[in-house]
């Protein structure tokens, strides 16, 4: 079948995780394995929630711990590591899978084994998941992902689904020093630059919770050092032309360092859609 792999940390809100947690066992094809990773101590009120998780579903849930906040790359290598099915499913512990997501992800990996991960469009919301505030939608095709992936990321890594033994074949995630923070885009990179295949379902799968924390984590000189020097290692492997990196640095530089509101904006009006279509 096929695994979840999920990590958390301390700073999680726990009726977000229970959600989370909820919407996977709603699922019209549930896993045969779910991997918690617990990316340092935890709270009372999770540990709590993973304890109870666990005793209900004692043949899937299998918990692990780091010793200390290392990072959701590192999390997530060692989650790797330890699931036991070929196909593995990201999920985030504050986004809600509707119900067919997995059925539909393992029967394209199961049908068509030439693709290595397949994703999903994704809606935003704020508050209230039935409040949608945008949607992400991404490339549809391999050939169209490769492509977009050169200036952006190119799948929603909340919403993957993959074959594991790929992800390792390029080193998986890790910690990737000044690059902390987009451990994700790397790895899609790597696996692109491998020629792997991806494929991106034309609709809805995960809803995703935002909010002015998203805008306050991406803004500023800090997450613009963070992309550039992920786009630098884009090109050094040969995936990203210098065309690219500039055209993206000079992008990334107006939105990272114009004014919060700004930025919103920005994301609001190119980044994002309003309508599902």
């Amino acid at each position: 079948m096929f695994s979840v792999l999920i990590s958390v940390y301390h700073k999680e809100k726990p009726a977000f995780l229970e959600a989370s947690l909820s919407s996977i066992f709603e699922q019209t094809l549930l896993p045969n394995e779910i991997v918690i990773v617990k990316d340092g101590k935890l709270s009372p009120e999770l540990d709590a929630i993973l304890d109870r998780c666990q005793a209900n579903y004692p043949d899937i849930v299998k918990i692990n711990s780091l010793p200390e906040n290392l990072g959701l790359g590192v999390s997530l290598a060692y989650g790797l590591e330890r699931c036991s099915n070929e196909l593995v499913a990201r999920m985030d512990t504050d986004d809600i899978c509707l119900p067919f997501r997995f059925e539909e992800q393992y029967n394209m990996l199961m049908n068509h084994p030439e693709l290595d991960l397949v994703g999903f469009n994704i809606a935003e919301f704020e508050y209230d998941p039935n409040i949608i505030h945008s949607y992400r939608k991404l490339p549809e095709t391999s050939e169209e992902i490769y492509k977009f992936g050169k200036r952006r990321s190119p799948v929603n890594h909340v919403s993957v689904m993959f074959r594991r033994s790929k992800v390792l074949q390029v080193g998986s995630y890790g910690r990737l020093g000044v690059n902390k923070g987009m451990e994700d885009y790397y790895l899609w990179m790597r696996m692109l630059n491998e020629n792997m295949q991806f494929y991106n379902i034309q609709k809805v799968g995960v809803l995703c919770r935002i909010g002015n924390d998203m805008i306050s984590r991406r803004h500023g000189f800090l997450y613009y050092r963070l992309e550039l020097g992920c786009f630098a290692k884009g090109v050094r492997m040969g995936y990203i032309s210098w065309f690219d990196f500039f055209a993206a640095a000079a992008l990334r530089g107006v939105i990272h360092t114009a004014p919060k509101p700004m930025t919103k904006w920005f994301y609001n009006r190119f980044l994002r859609q309003k309508q599902n279509g």
